[in-house]
């Protein structure tokens, strides 16, 4: 859906190309979470962008309240900051109750950041999109789509509030909502 609506300008290119990496964490604490996050950050350090550009990790076992994954994600940017990774890559989270810092829980704003369970996104901070090269993911994100997701404004709120819904529905299993 995110890469079929265009609303991460960086989801594009490396799926399209084979050059992402998506691991499903079973993990089960905050200790486990940040040691897959700095060998998935080693890993992207050493592997040449041509072959994998971005990963994804998904955290199905961790962080039911959004503001404990919040704060989660302020320890995983201090890692990079520990490992002096914070020039070249640069995380994007996203959650099932995402709330942007001074929207209500129902803003359509927040839809940006939504997913079925936590995630990290973790950026390289040079990309490439199709021929432009962003050397800094959030400053292109804010200049292209204003604070957050201009682009889920008015009637495309509902379209996507809905299709997040079958996704965010508890009754799926865990198996059937990442196969989509």
């Amino acid at each position: 859906m995110v890469i079929g609506l265009g609303l991460c300008p960086f989801a594009g290119q490396p799926v399209a190309k084979g050059r992402h990496h998506i691991a499903v964490l079973d993990v089960h604490s905050i200790d486990a979470a940040l040691a897959a996050l700095r060998i998935e950050c080693e890993n992207l350090m050493t592997v040449a962008p041509k072959k994998v550009e971005t990963s994804l990790l998904i955290l199905p076992y961790l962080f039911d309240d959004f503001l404990d994954f919040n704060d989660f994600m302020s320890e995983a940017n201090n890692l990079l900051a520990d490992y002096d990774w914070s020039s070249q890559l640069q995380l994007a989270s996203f959650h099932p109750r995402y709330q942007f810092f001074g929207t209500g829980p129902e803003a359509a704003s927040n839809l940006t950041n939504c997913s079925p369970y936590p995630i990290i996104h973790i950026l390289r901070q040079e990309c490439d999109m199709g021929g432009k090269k962003s050397p800094r993911y959030m400053h292109y994100y804010r200049k292209e789509y204003g604070r957050y997701g201009g682009f889920v404004s008015g009637s495309n709120s509902s379209f996507i509030s809905f299709s997040l819904s079958l996704f965010l529905d508890k009754n799926w299993s865990h198996k059937r909502m990442l196969s989509f």
